[in-house]
């Protein structure tokens, strides 16, 4: 009796060690899939597809890609100025330090990809982050984006920057509120928020 019982534990471990294996070799699997992508036929065929941007016409992710993104990293200068950071500040409630912000809640970084960057479309947002990756084992990119856009991708950049400034001001909401608005005008993503009180 207790041998059976020893050996269906044993049994039970072994399964165990060879299901974390195989999740372990799913994980490896994908994760080479995902470094091969950009060399693919599903991958090229993306690139040319035609999508529509706002204004109506009609471009190619690669050509997109062309126009806007840089060969390689230009020289840091100021695009995310005192004026952006300060406003969302003050649609979030927080305390705007007197002698500037230097340090930013983490959750800043997301907002500025969906309210900025994905203005020029998905696309050249996961093609910033491919040429702009996190470096090993922190959280931190060796450049900023806008290091990796062209010259016309950098004169967009300031438009999609004041946009969002004008919008903050405008808006007499909260940060989602501005946010939802935003994304409603630009046609971006925007994820609902549920409320504790919608639910009841």
């Amino acid at each position: 009796m207790k041998t059976t019982k020893s050996t269906k534990a044993d049994k039970s471990k072994v399964e165990l060690q060879q299901e974390r294996q195989q999740v372990t070799q799913h994980i490896l699997d994908l994760t080479e899939s995902r470094l091969a992508e950009p060399y693919t036929d599903r991958r090229l065929d993306r690139d040319y597809e035609i999508i529509e941007l706002l204004n109506g016409s009609k471009i190619s992710p690669f050509d997109l890609k062309k126009r806007f993104i840089a060969e390689i990293a230009q020289p840091w200068e100021v695009f995310f100025t005192k004026e952006f950071y300060s406003e969302v500040f003050r649609k979030n409630g927080w305390p705007i330090p007197e002698g500037g912000i230097s340090e930013k809640p983490h959750i800043v970084a997301q907002w500025t990809n969906e309210v900025i960057y994905l203005r020029f479309t998905k696309e050249i947002l996961d093609e910033l982050r491919r040429k702009n990756p996190y470096m090993t084992g922190i959280w931190l990119r060796r450049e900023k984006h806008h290091q990796w856009l062209s010259d016309a991708g950098r004169e967009k950049l300031r438009v999609f920057i004041q946009d969002a400034i004008d919008g903050m001001k405008a808006c007499t909401g909260t940060w989602y509120d501005f946010q939802f608005a935003h994304a409603k005008k630009y046609n971006l993503p925007c994820q609902l928020k549920m409320s504790i009180d919608a639910q009841r």
